[in-house]
């Protein structure tokens, strides 16, 4: 069973996720965005990203800027299971 993380992205920062493409990036963000990747769950998989925008505080950078709502997919395989 699938299940996800769910995280506010600021659109600058979705091109780099998706396609690796770094290039928009200043250094400062280039590290924020490392230090973002480094503290995701291990068994993240599957990113999606809502097309409209909002104005919230970007999770990756920790500043208000307009942001999609992103949610990374993982397996879960707890889902489901009786307890």
């Amino acid at each position: 069973m699938n299940d996800y993380y769910e995280y506010r992205i600021s659109q600058h920062f979705v091109a780099a996720i998706v396609n690796d493409d770094r290039s928009g990036l200043d250094d400062d963000e280039e590290q924020a965005l490392n230090d973002f990747y480094g503290a995701l769950p291990t068994d993240s998989g599957v990113w999606e990203f809502e097309e409209e925008a909002s104005f919230m505080r970007c999770d990756i950078i920790d500043m208000h800027s307009d942001c999609v709502k992103a949610k990374l997919h993982f397996h879960n395989s707890n889902i489901g299971v009786a307890l």
